[in-house]
């Protein structure tokens, strides 16, 4: 999948598309989707989301709610909970639907992956009231289906005022008509887009990647010290350059590379090659590349990037189950987790919060405690 590179600048370019109706973020507009494929690169990236969100899910919702049904689709509220922790340790932010009957109260939800929303054009004092949804701003899959405007869905913002719910579902045409709303949550407040926490270490996930990368290519198509082949040109028996035997000449040195490329890579290493040749002074001879070992500095750059990226999470290595030099001790991981838990506990309160606002004016009735209990270490 194609994407474009991104080092980190304390200001994202937000800019209106008039054509589309839309407030982008991010040069093309893949401000998200840019962030999702750097840090689905990084190992070490990839892992601190996963802790994050880990941390953020706690040990879930209470055994009285968790299995209750959001949707007519079976959604529960255990797996809504899952997936809008899961963008918001990604993102910084997450978004719900909402369906109103014509009372006004709620009656259905469904997550919103964060990546498909942009916020609608301000009027003239600066203000919107909607988002635009697309599964692909970026056009990663313009392959599979041709990007169109045509395909832009704009919903209104949540608004639970009866009055307000009234009025936009008589706007769409009736109720039958009307899309709902959507609940839109910034970490960074307000009507915002927000930035992701980890941000300033995009630019290091990107060179995990490249770490990476260069460890594959080392192993795939090396994995022995490089060097050339050196032979002698071959001759015709006759010691003549007829055509037909330049030919001959063109076969056999085509023959001994194909030979010579079938001895690369990882799955080829340490196999034996046969190659007949006139006399001794037609051996071939192979010329060693005589190069740096940079083992020491590859070694000290990979430490670097991961330090920098478990920084920006505020997260202990031993909780991604990097060998710290003790262990895994059962007091050191309580440790961890005691410190961890109140580094994220007040994520956590944001996304309680945001639940008991979601589900204020519930149909199938009122749930008030959406507090989850932090996570524990089991040392069973």
């Amino acid at each position: 999948m194609k994407y474009s590179t991104l080092k980190y600048q304390s200001v994202i370019e937000i800019a209106n598309n008039k054509s589309l109706g839309i407030q982008t973020i991010g040069e093309n507009n893949d401000f998200y989707q840019v962030v999702r494929n750097i840090v689905g690169s990084s190992v070490t990236g990839l892992s601190c989301v996963g802790v994050y969100a880990d941390f953020l899910t706690g040990m879930g919702l209470d055994n009285s709610i968790y299995s209750k049904r959001v949707n007519s689709k079976g959604l529960t509220l255990d797996a809504l909970h899952r997936a809008i922790v899961k963008d918001y340790a990604l993102y910084n932010g997450f978004a719900v639907h909402i369906n109103y009957n014509a009372l006004g109260q709620k009656v259905g939800f469904s997550h919103v992956p964060f990546e498909h929303i942009r916020f609608a054009l301000m009027d003239n004092d600066g203000n919107f009231s909607q988002v635009a949804l697309h599964s692909d701003w970026a056009k990663e899959f313009s392959k599979l289906k041709k990007f169109k405007k045509e395909d832009i869905d704009f919903i209104d913002l949540h608004n639970p005022a009866v009055d307000i719910i009234e009025q936009q579902a008589a706007n769409a045409g009736g109720w039958d008509k009307y899309k709902g709303q959507i609940f839109y949550f910034s970490g960074d407040g307000g009507k915002t887009y927000p930035i992701p926490l980890f941000a300033p270490a995009l630019t290091d996930m990107s060179s995990d990647e490249g770490l990476s990368n260069i460890t594959y290519r080392n192993i795939r198509n090396r994995f022995m010290s490089g060097g050339v082949v050196v032979g002698v040109k071959g001759k015709s028996p006759d010691n003549t350059n007829t055509d037909d035997s330049e030919g001959r000449e063109e076969d056999d040195t085509s023959a001994i590379q194909e030979q010579l490329i079938g001895f690369q890579g990882d799955e080829e290493a340490c196999k034996i090659a046969y190659m007949e040749v006139e006399s001794k002074d037609d051996m071939p001879e192979f010329l060693k590349f005589e190069s740096t070992n940079y083992d020491k500095d590859y070694d000290k750059a990979e430490k670097s990037v991961k330090d920098k990226i478990g920084r920006a999470f505020k997260q202990p290595p031993i909780l991604r189950a990097e060998d710290i030099g003790a262990g895994f001790g059962a007091e050191l991981m309580r440790s961890s987790y005691k410190y961890y838990n109140s580094i994220t506990n007040p994520y956590r309160v944001d996304v309680e919060r945001a639940m008991s606002e979601i589900f204020t004016n519930w149909a199938a009735g009122e749930v008030t405690n959406f507090a989850v209990q932090p996570l524990k270490w089991d040392e069973a």
